[in-house]
């Protein structure tokens, strides 16, 4: 957070509930105490629940801190953060970005962590374009000299690419996060920050970068030892589960998730019916219906969309294992149609997929073929690898010939693909270097390269490359 909260200081609430406890007994303070001593006190046990997730404890110690006041930016815009992402935890987001209105306007008391805590909250809550402006708007701050923990806030903005089906850049944030906490010694923040950097390298079939980010996050989390830590480890698994298609391991990450997380907000991650998820890829369909059912009573009672979606997800793979085919495409067509809604491709490639599974059971398989190729396509232009592999493997143990779907891009280098596929999305070079960070000269360079090794001489042939997959 700032110079005044030392990791040494995190283990025990005890002194500072003490020390706090002392303050309201005493109208005066100490001799040479700083005028803003019950906000700092009270900041840091604020802060110790920010490190555990521990939502009770940033609402209640945030509040104290908010309203004793404090002329620190640093204590304030903690303060500030502590209170309303521990609300947004609670299941009080709304509540939290109403007190958040004016967050990055100039003189706004929430200061630039108060910016932070919108852009999360704004994740959670499906408002992906306005998480973006927060803290695309908040790391430029920072870089230019505004103090900020830039660690979390840079893999929650990785989150947000990923969840936008901008795989190379969450790589970037990610791992920008990652080593900002290393370089920094922030070991609290290796959990979290590990596990959001493990989806978007399971998405691209990077099993080394993603398996290495997730033992880092499980072994921080054991470590360290609270649920918060836990939990994201388990969501770490149940991305390159997911991504693998492994339905045993997905269901064992999902009970660790399960075991572990407690928060109202459904939107922290989307992981909310992998056990059920799980259970029916494993053709346990009576259990599978009955994890959905303790879902949609729980979670997905708040009505936020990315829970319904996955709800819907799952809904459908239950009916396919019933053999309600018909029930099961209106299920996937009510998925997809959400994901859509929120600006989540990869989500609504990855329903096609399942669509693809549910019309197979039914046996149409005219219907799987378009569904399969569908999801194939997609998966190629957002640099999904993994979920490319799936499809083709779906495809082989169907019996569903998918030859004109080689992967174009399968010669090109890492950066090659990931300006390839930038420029298929219609950036120019300059826009495609700013989302890379890099030059645009260095972008004109890999360019030259992909058109070579492809045999094309125009953004347009290229993209008819590209539609011409799957």
């Amino acid at each position: 957070m700032s110079a005044c909260f030392s990791p040494s200081s995190l283990g025990s609430a005890g002194p500072w509930l003490g020390a706090l406890a002392a303050l309201d007994r005493h109208e005066r303070l100490p001799p040479g105490a700083p005028a803003d001593l019950k906000a700092r006190v009270a900041t840091q046990l604020a802060v110790i629940g920010i490190v555990t997730l521990d939502y009770q404890q940033m609402v209640r110690y945030g509040s104290i801190a908010v309203d004793a006041g404090s002329d620190e930016p640093m204590v304030y815009g903690t303060a500030w953060l502590a209170q309303t992402v521990g609300l947004a935890l609670a299941g009080e987001s709304a509540r939290a970005l109403v007190l958040l209105a004016d967050a990055g306007e100039p003189g706004a008391v929430p200061g630039l962590e108060g910016l932070a805590g919108r852009g999360i909250i704004r994740l959670w809550s499906d408002d992906l374009p306005g998480a973006a402006r927060d803290l695309h708007a908040m790391v430029y701050r920072a870089t230019h000299g505004e103090a900020l923990r830039t660690s979390q806030a840079l893999g929650f903005l990785g989150e947000v690419e990923y969840r936008r089906g901008r795989l190379s850049e969450a790589v970037l944030y990610a791992d920008l996060a990652v080593g900002n906490a290393e370089d920094n010694d922030r070991v609290w923040d290796y959990p979290l920050l590990h596990a959001l950097a493990c989806y978007p390298h399971a998405a691209r079939g990077e099993w080394g970068q993603a398996t290495r980010h997730a033992m880092e996050s499980d072994q921080w989390a054991h470590l360290i030892g609270h649920a918060s830590g836990l939990t994201l480890a388990g969501a770490a698994k149940a991305a390159i589960a997911q991504a693998r298609g492994d339905a045993e391991r997905l269901l064992t990450a999902a009970d660790q998730i399960a075991s572990n997380y407690d928060s109202l907000e459904p939107g922290t991650h989307l992981f909310g019916a992998a056990r059920a998820e799980a259970l029916a890829q494993l053709g346990r369909i009576d259990e599978a219906a009955g994890e959905l059912e303790r879902f949609l009573a729980g979670p997905a009672s708040s009505g936020r969309r990315s829970a319904l979606m996955g709800a819907a997800r799952v809904a459908a793979q239950i009916a396919a294992g019933r053999g309600d085919a018909d029930q099961a495409v209106q299920d996937c067509d009510r998925a997809r149609e959400l994901a859509r809604s929120i600006g989540m491709p990869l989500e609504a490639a990855r329903i096609d997929l399942v669509a693809a599974r549910c019309h197979s059971l039914a046996g149409h398989r005219a219907a799987a073929e378009r569904a399969l190729r569908s999801a194939r396509r997609q998966f190629i232009a957002l640099g999904a690898n993994a979920y490319t592999r799936l499809v083709d493997g779906h495809a082989a143990q169907w019996g569903i010939a998918l030859d004109a779907g080689s992967d174009p891009f399968a010669q090109l280098t890492l950066r090659e693909r990931d300006v390839a596929q930038l420029v298929c999305q219609g950036l120019t070079n300059r826009q495609a270097a700013d989302r890379l960070y890099m030059s645009p000269k260095t972008v004109e360079t890999h360019l030259g390269h992909v058109f070579a090794k492809l045999n094309v001489s125009s953004r347009a042939e290229l993209r008819a490359l590209l539609d011409q997959a799957a």
